[in-house]
């Protein structure tokens, strides 16, 4: 399943109700301090820790320079192709059952 989210306060609250989150991907935009902020909580917490993919660009790069030690992290340069996400990330996503 997909949940896309509009902003970090929507992506803290899904994570906190759904609790068979396997993936989350960040897209660093405008709102790159909020979003920092999301993926240094989420890297950080024993409860709501989880595979996450970070799209960044390389200006964004030394920002996530806390992220260089974390198995759990993976970070892809915008753009980056699609079929780089889900090949790098498929063990990660189910797919549903109708």
């Amino acid at each position: 399943m997909f949940y896309p989210v509009p902003d970090v306060y929507a992506g803290f609250t899904l994570l906190k109700k759904v609790k068979e989150i396997d993936l989350i991907v960040v897209d660093l935009d405008e709102n790159c301090t909020d979003c920092l902020d999301f993926i240094y909580f989420i890297n950080s917490s024993k409860m709501y820790k989880k595979k996450m993919v970070v799209l960044a660009c390389k200006e964004q790069l030394e920002k996530l320079n806390f992220l260089k030690q974390s198995e759990a992290v993976q970070v892809l340069i915008k753009p980056f192709s699609p079929s780089l996400l889900v090949s790098n990330n498929y063990q990660y996503l189910k797919p549903e059952v109708t």
